[in-house]
């Protein structure tokens, strides 16, 4: 599965291709259906190493430490405790990380702002995570400012819902 990036043009309603929830004139429509889309010119992203897909195999160890920490939990707790459970597992499966990571945002060398990770896993992967059933575009813009502040390529949003774990690869394709 390549990573894609996606340039906006005309506005249409398309089937949807991916998970993005976005309301358009009242009407929620959800995971799999329709999507407001953007009309769109899609190119394949391979990062400078040229693979496809971003870290591929540390990405994967890191959800499947996630979805082992689910479902042993389950659903309903507070996003602290999930946090406390995922170090135990990346500890388990010898993962290393750094846990509620302050990241100084910078303007021409100056510190103007303070960031702070969930976990910034082997220096290369931030994984911001959430609780609630729906991604809200304030959770996406979060990460992608992470991504830019930290010069990082690849963040996993993972939200623990109702119905298991969701996540996505966000990209800071420069």
């Amino acid at each position: 599965m390549a990573e894609i990036r996606v340039e906006p043009r005309v506005s249409r309603l398309v089937p949807c291709i991916s998970n993005i929830c976005l309301t358009c004139a009242g009407w929620v429509f959800f995971f799999g259906l329709y999507e407001l889309q953007i009309n769109t010119n899609i190119q394949m992203y391979e990062n400078a190493s040229g693979n496809k897909i971003v870290h591929k195999e540390l990405s994967y160890a890191i959800i499947g430490a996630i979805f082992e920490v689910y479902n042993e939990l389950g659903y309903g707790f507070k996003e602290r405790y999930y946090e406390d459970a995922i170090a135990k597992e990346f500890e388990r499966k010898s993962i290393k990380y750094k846990r509620q990571m302050a990241f100084d945002l910078k303007y021409k060398g100056d510190a103007i702002g303070k960031y702070r990770f969930d976990f910034l896993v082997e220096d290369i992967i931030i994984v911001e995570l959430k609780t609630g059933n729906f991604y809200s575009k304030q959770n996406i813009t979060q990460a992608v400012q992470y991504l830019k502040a930290a010069n990082l390529e690849l963040a996993l949003l993972v939200n623990m819902t109702q119905h298991g774990v969701k996540y996505r690869r966000i990209l800071n394709i420069r």
